[in-house]
């Protein structure tokens, strides 16, 4: 694998892993709006059309009409969002639960409960010099699992 391409899926597993409650309260969020974008669907199919003149041509002239088709691309564009961050937190999940529990605890340290590098050293009985390379080779190997 290119040696760029490398380091930059090990800077987006570090990002994704810095903001992992985040990650995970967005994807709450999109599924919550979706569900808002679905239920506004429910209730234009509710509305009277009988009284709507239509015109010769399939353009969209009526607002409600417009309503609806600019919610139908909304939902959409917002399920493939979901798709895509889904995907990779599954992945990355994946990927942290098959570590080492030596290396999950470095993770888990570092990222999720935000403690000091050299503290988790110190924690771990390591060298911060042998917990970097640790935490690098350990970062290499999510990155490989999430991106390849």
């Amino acid at each position: 694998m290119n040696k760029e391409l490398e380091i930059e899926y090990q800077n987006q597993v570090e990002s994704i892993l810095r903001e992992y409650d985040m990650e995970n309260a967005t994807i709450t969020n999109l599924e919550l709006e979706i569900e808002y974008f679905k239920n506004l669907q429910e209730g234009y199919k509710s509305i009277d059309y009988s009284s709507e003149s239509g015109g010769r041509t399939n353009k969209v002239n009526n607002p409600v009409e417009r309503a609806v088709v600019q919610n139908s691309d909304k939902i959409k564009e917002l399920q493939v969002i979901l798709s895509e961050k889904k995907l990779i937190m599954t992945k990355l999940n994946n990927a942290l639960e098959a570590l080492e529990l030596q290396e999950r605890d470095i993770i888990e340290s570092i990222y999720r409960k935000k403690i000091s590098f050299k503290n988790v050293a110190n924690q771990m009985n390591l060298s911060k010099s042998a917990l970097s390379k640790m935490k690098k080779n350990t970062m290499k190997r999510i990155a490989q699992a999430v991106f390849l």
